[in-house]
């Protein structure tokens, strides 16, 4: 081999790798959670995969506050409940209001890669602007 055919290798060597960024990806199952970017090319699922609070089943406190004293009932919200409430004499009540996963089947996402691309964090449900 000659000394130029050494030297391109190097350089070839040198060059750098092809980041993925950031991407939309697809829902492929909602339980267990698994979504596809690049067209298939890689599959996220638990062993790979963060998932911003806001998508995923959770709790919150909260304080209801109405107009009458001593009211009973419960609240319906998109993706959650907060199944039975009793006000006291001032009209108040706090509790957990809890929040069920909004994905999908069929959601695209958007999805950013770690430093290394080997982990990945599902940020938000995206759409396409009409």
């Amino acid at each position: 081999m000659s000394w130029e055919s050494d030297i391109a290798k190097e350089f070839k060597q040198r060059d750098n790798k092809k980041l993925i960024g950031a991407c939309i990806g697809t829902v492929t199952s909602a339980t267990p959670l698994k979504a596809s970017i690049l067209d298939g090319q890689i599959m996220l699922d638990s062993s790979n995969t963060y998932v911003s609070n806001s998508l995923m089943t959770y709790e919150r406190n909260v304080k209801l506050t109405t107009e009458t004293e001593s009211t009973t009932g419960s609240i319906s919200i998109n993706n959650g409940s907060w199944n039975s409430f009793k006000t006291n004499e001032s009209g108040t009540s706090t509790g957990k209001l809890e929040l069920k996963s909004m994905l999908k089947v069929g959601d695209l996402i958007l999805v950013i890669p770690a430093a290394d691309e080997q982990k990945f964090f599902i940020i938000d449900i995206v759409k396409g602007v009409k």
